[in-house]
Formats: structure tokens, C-alpha cells, sequence
């Protein structure tokens, strides 16, 4: 005789909650100067000005891991300066994809906010990072323009 293990109790549509409950969520709240984002057990403050990175030939969702290549100045200089303060960069795409130094017109006004969780400096230069989008974001307007961009964003 084979003997099963007792039935669970909890009923099929309990459980499926349950694992809803404790997937990725994501809950913005802003605050004066800055957007609150919880995430599971972390929570993220968000500025409302961030350094900006134009990207070629790709698009950038919320909640997707990417690898990426920086090789121009200014973007080198736009992960430095999000490496120095809070791994926060808002990505964007570029409209132009021959376009070497792309100007604020020249640049998708929405992007998403992603975290650089690694980088990597490669012996020819460029850096590789990889990175992770938290939220979408709209470019409200251009604070600097040299030696990077930086934005100043409302979330979507």
C-alpha cells in the first residue's frame, strides 16, 4: 500500500496569492524632492535630478536586467557621476542612431530609471555596466548639458 502525504489545507487560490504577494512589487509615492520606490523589503529614493544616458539601438523597460558598453566621454562621465552619488541613471534612447553626440532635442523625452548594480573598466576605454530599470521617468528639462547631461525627471 502507498500511502499519500496529508492534502495541504490552504486552498489552490490562497496559495496563488501567496506567491503573488511575495513577487516584485512596486509602489512610487513622491515626495518633495524625491520618488520613494519599495521593492520587496529595500526601498529606493529616487532624485528628481539624475544623470542622463543616451543609449543607441535599444530600449530600456522597468524591471530588466541589461548589460551595456559605454564608450563615448559623455556617458563615461554620466556613470561616473551616478557611481559617485546613488548608482541611479536614467536611460534613454537616442533618435539618431549615427549620431556621435546627441543633443537634448536628439533624445527620447522618456526613459526609465535604472540602478547600475556593476561595472566593469575594459582595457580599450569603454566601460561595461550592467544595469537594472526600476521605474519609467519623463526628461522635464535639461539642468546641464557639459561634460554630461543631467535631468531633471517626473515619474510615469
Amino acid at each position: 500500500m502507498i500511502r499519500r502525504p496529508p492534502r495541504s489545507t490552504q486552498s489552490r487560490s490562497s496559495a496563488a496569492s501567496d506567491v503573488y504577494k511575495r513577487q516584485f512589487q512596486v509602489i512610487t509615492k513622491k515626495y518633495g524632492g524625491s520618488i520613494n520606490i519599495m521593492m520587496e523589503s529595500e526601498t529606493i529614493d529616487i532624485p528628481t535630478v539624475l544623470p542622463l544616458l543616451p543609449v543607441r539601438d535599444m530600449v530600456m523597460y522597468p524591471s530588466v536586467i541589461l548589460p551595456l558598453f559605454v564608450g563615448r566621454d559623455m556617458s563615461i562621465n554620466a556613470v561616473e557621476k551616478s557611481l559617485s552619488k546613488d548608482r541611479l541613471i536614467l536611460v534613454t534612447a537616442q533618435k539618431d542612431l549615427t549620431d556621435e553626440d546627441p543633443l537634448p532635442g536628439r533624445i527620447h523625452s522618456v526613459g526609465v530609471v535604472s540602478q547600475i548594480m556593476r561595472m566593469l573598466r575594459l582595457p580599450d576605454g569603454r566601460v561595461k555596466i550592467l544595469i537594472q530599470g526600476l521605474k519609467k521617468a519623463t526628461v522635464k528639462e535639461y539642468v546641464q548639458e557639459t561634460p554630461t547631461f543631467l535631468v531633471r525627471i517626473e515619474p510615469v
